[in-house]
């Protein structure tokens, strides 16, 4: 069973997963992970390619002691947080303005191709 954290939601074989994908961020093998290291991380996440105000609000938030990197165990929790899909961990990684500025590019893109009709 999960022998880990007691207020740990995660299994083991998750907990093992997330310390191995934490690994794989981090690139230099500094025991931390720093902006740059983080884009991979993000980019897995949104399935695209983040901006970098976006990579500063993801950091921000997951840098939970303000170091200026993410620590092995800031990352498990971040990701646990992630995977239990708490809507509030989720909203704050998701900015008010990039939401609006992509839900106005919809629908420019949308006005556009009906006028294209």
């Amino acid at each position: 069973m999960n022998n880990n954290n007691s207020n740990s939601s995660l299994l083991d074989s998750q907990l093992v997963e997330i310390k191995k994908a934490f690994q794989m961020c981090d690139r230099d093998g500094n025991g931390s992970i720093e902006v740059s290291e983080l884009k991979v991380v993000v980019s897995a996440i949104l399935g695209e390619e983040p901006s970098e105000e976006q990579l500063e609000q993801f950091f921000e938030i997951i840098d939970t002691d303000n170091s200026g990197t993410i620590e092995e165990d800031e990352f498990v929790s971040a990701m646990e947080k992630w995977m239990s899909e708490d809507e509030r961990f989720l909203s704050n990684m998701k900015s008010p303005q990039i939401v609006g500025k992509k839900r106005h590019r919809e629908e420019e893109e949308s006005t556009l191709t009906h006028k294209k009709i």
